[in-house]
């Protein structure tokens, strides 16, 4: 339903631009505009309830139709006006007879008087109409009876060869409306007997009209603009020319220059051109044009006009001297190039502002920190480079998609913007980073200041699809010229301190310093370390006892690796498992893991406790690994474990993340008797209906609720909600990080099922654990 509607939209405009004094060319648009409104009226019945289509359909439709039969007789006796005598308004008074006489009828009696009911098929409609309505619709087949009357009437007296075809033009389009008209009701009489037919298939002979003299009018040069032979060349031009006499008025414009400057025939005004240049470039015309004359010659002057609408355009303005019968005149030829400077401008825009925020770029950034770095001397002022990052922007990119991320930059833009001074530069560096260059600070604390304002910019929620997300950021500050003497390196020690604040948690802002620098390397030597240490042997796995929360019982453990380097001792995992994630050797220490974890709990198996489990934290990058699924298969089949006995872990955004592919993979674990546990949860973005969707047999509820829970009570209110409602889905819940007695009793009369923590038991070694094993008795019980 779409295509008609442009197509006729498009036929109005170009008819209508053939000739916009003509009449016949008015007509015919407008012809095309009821149609088109027609079938937005059609369209219209598609979206609006059912209960609404009687009116819709009665008091716009058929009217719209009857106005459209009519004013398609108005175009055939224009068109054929000097072969027949009527009265031109005796035509449009016949015209809009019809539709006044039905829309007072509506207004009497309702659209029941001409609508008798409305079926209905899904969004299509079709209408019965009554009686009453029947004898308007043979009203429009009378109107096309007389178009091709008049069409045919004249096409017999014409001996203009032009006019003959034109008629025999406007006699095939009445014959495809009467033909279409006569098969549309023939084929919808039968069809409406046995299937369901919308009422859009009453349209079509209109439609069918429509194309028709639509594209006979534009393809056909049906309506052709008269122009004379010998002005062709002027009026024909696509750039302004003017003719000017010696004081530069304008004694004669073409067609174009009329349509930029708004120039018109009326009582034959004399315009001087100088009036319409700008104030600046108005002089300039007048200096060079007057004094000259006629000994003038431009090509390309670049200059600044307005146009009809007063808004200024820059033209390139050629001028020549010519003579008709001894009497000079100076022809003036402008070409219009608003367009290409507005092209040059925006290019010269993009090239140093970020398209989506409309703040500077990254490159416009450093170009003016390279300008403040020449201009400062040894004042007392210092300059500083503010290093902004949003803290895990990558989450609602992955969750809610690029366009709600790119909806939180436009956000937080337009927040940086709002609490900084003129003077202070704010740029997009590009992904979620931000960057400030501060000039002229007294002192520290207006550089701090100004990073906690961008710190409570942020403390307001962001509205995203209906719901409200906190985002915050890492801040990091280098000063100059103290903490670099070249962009690159000021901005490099600001990502140095920028890294920090957001390795310290985020949220919060640093200083660059030596120290920091210090720290950087350390990372890169303990990076050097860490793939060294497979070689050394120096990773080992610790298991956190897990017990029977009721009965006291150990039913498993936590696999965790450990990491004990010769060169830095005890590395905590906050330390190494981030650095082993960036570098990749996250895949290798999870399989190694993995593996070892499987072997230790077969020797467990072979010492009798054959009830216990083992579970395995699974990174993000591990899990995502095209083989994992295989990579598991071949550790279990190896150590020889039977997969009832392995859980693996995983967190509530590896779950979010790429949720299609979660659920195979995870199908296909849980399919071979793997237990899956959320790991952390709470914490993320996943919520208990989504649980429902995954063959999660287990959820571990992150250690930070069971810590609030004995002195909070929205806290125990929160974490008996979850165990409540995970229990309902029969997926167990194990509590994580159980540090007191409270805890313990607070959890037992929740009802939780497991539990871990150094209340429990602290992560043991392989030997340790073994010795518990053979200590701990199947069932214990825990007492205060």
């Amino acid at each position: 339903m779409l295509a008609p509607i442009l197509f006729l939209f498009y036929a109005s405009v170009v008819i209508y631009r053939r000739n916009p004094a003509g009449w016949e060319n008015r007509t015919a648009s407008f012809v095309m505009l009821l149609l088109l409104a027609l079938f937005v009226v059609d369209f219209a019945q598609l979206i609006v309830p059912h209960a609404h289509v009687p009116m819709l359909t009665a008091a716009l439709k058929y009217p719209l139709a009857l106005l459209s039969g009519g004013a398609s007789v108005c175009l055939h006796a224009m068109i054929t006006r000097k072969y027949h005598r009527i009265p031109m308004a005796a035509v449009i008074a016949a015209g809009l007879l019809p539709a006044a006489a039905y829309l007072a009828q509506l207004a009497l009696h309702g659209s029941a008087y001409f609508i008798v009911r409305v079926d209905a098929d899904g969004p299509w409609t079709w209408e019965e109409p009554s009686r009453a309505l029947d004898a308007y619709l043979l009203v429009i087949v009378f109107f096309s009876l007389l178009n091709a009357s008049l069409a045919y009437r004249a096409w017999r007296r014409s001996d203009a060869r032009f006019d003959r075809n034109r008629f025999l033009i406007l006699i095939r389009t009445d014959l495809i409306f009467l033909g279409t008209s006569a098969a549309t009701a023939g084929i919808g009489a039968f069809v409406r007997l046995h299937a369901f037919l919308p009422s859009t298939y009453t349209l079509l002979p209109g439609l069918a009209w429509g194309l028709s003299i639509g594209l006979m009018m534009i393809d056909a040069d049906f309506l052709p603009r008269p122009i004379r032979r010998y002005e062709a060349l002027f009026r024909m031009s696509p750039a302004p020319i003017l003719i000017l006499d010696g004081e530069a008025r304008i004694r004669e414009a073409n067609p174009k220059a009329k349509e930029l400057f708004g120039i018109g025939e009326e009582g034959r005004r004399v315009h001087a051109l100088e009036s319409f240049f700008t104030p600046e470039d108005r002089e300039l015309f007048r200096d060079m044009y007057l004094p000259r004359f006629p000994n003038i010659s431009w090509q390309g002057k670049e200059m600044a006009m307005r146009g009809k609408d007063g808004q200024p355009i820059s033209v390139l303005l050629d001028m020549e001297m010519m003579a008709e019968n001894g009497v000079p005149y100076g022809l003036a030829i402008i070409r219009d190039i608003t367009q290409r400077k507005d092209i040059e401008r925006q290019t010269d825009y993009l090239a140093h502002h970020d398209v989506l925020t409309g703040l500077r770029n990254r490159s416009a950034f450093k170009k003016a920190l390279d300008e403040a770095l020449a201009a400062k001397s040894g004042a007392t002022t210092f300059d500083a480079v503010l290093l902004v990052d949003l803290d895990r922007f990558k989450l609602i990119n992955d969750t809610l998609g690029h366009q709600c991320g790119d909806d939180v930059l436009k956000i937080i833009a337009a927040r940086f913007r709002e609490c900084l001074d003129e003077g202070a530069l704010l740029a997009r560096a590009g992904g979620d980073e931000f960057m400030i260059l501060v000039r002229g600070a007294a002192e520290y604390d207006e550089i701090i200041r100004i990073a906690e304002k961008l710190q409570h910019a942020l403390e307001s929620p962001v509205l995203l699809l209906g719901a409200e997300y906190y985002i915050t950021a890492s801040v990091g500050i280098s000063l100059f010229p103290g903490d670099g003497v070249t962009a690159d390196a000021i901005i490099k020690n600001s990502d140095i301190a920028m890294y920090h604040a957001k390795s310290s948690g985020g949220s919060q802002y640093r200083f660059f310093s030596k120290e920091l620098n210090a720290s950087i390397q350390r990372m890169v030597d303990m990076e050097a370390s860490l793939r060294r240490a497979f070689d050394e042997n120096e990773f080992y796995v610790a298991y956190q006892p897990q017990i029977d929360i009721e009965s006291g019982a150990t039913i498993g453990a936590e696999a965790l690796v450990r990491w004990n380097s010769k060169e830095y001792g005890i590395v905590s995992p906050a330390d190494f498992i981030p650095l082993a994630e960036q570098t990749g050797l996250i895949l290798k220490l999870g399989q190694w893991v993995l593996e070892e974890a499987c072997r230790e709990a077969k020797r467990w198996e072979r010492a009798g406790r054959t009830s216990l489990t083992i579970s395995v934290n699974v990174s993000a990058k591990q899990f995502k690994q095209p083989d994992f699924v295989d990579i598991v298969k071949g550790i279990l089949h190896s150590t020889g474990l039977n997969p009832a006995k392995l859980c693996i872990e995983i967190t509530e955004s590896v779950v979010i993340d790429k949720l299609m592919f979660t659920l195979k993979l995870l199908d296909e674990l849980a399919a071979m008797g793997i237990g899956i546990s959320i790991d952390d949860f709470g914490t993320g973005y996943s919520s208990l209906s989504l649980l429902r969707q995954l063959p999660i047999s287990m959820i571990k509820i992150d250690k930070s609720f069971v810590a609030e829970m004995v002195e909070e009570r929205s806290v125990r209110a929160v974490v008996a909600a979850m165990i409540t409602m995970t229990h309902h889905l029969g997926i167990t819940v194990v509590a994580e990080g159980i540090e007191s007695e409270q805890q313990m009793a607070w959890l037992r009369e929740m009802g939780c099922d497991k539990g871990q923590g150094y209340y429990i038991d602290k992560p043991l070694s392989a030997e340790r654990m073994q010795a518990r094993l053979k200590e701990t008795p199947a069932i214990t019980k825990i007492t205060s």
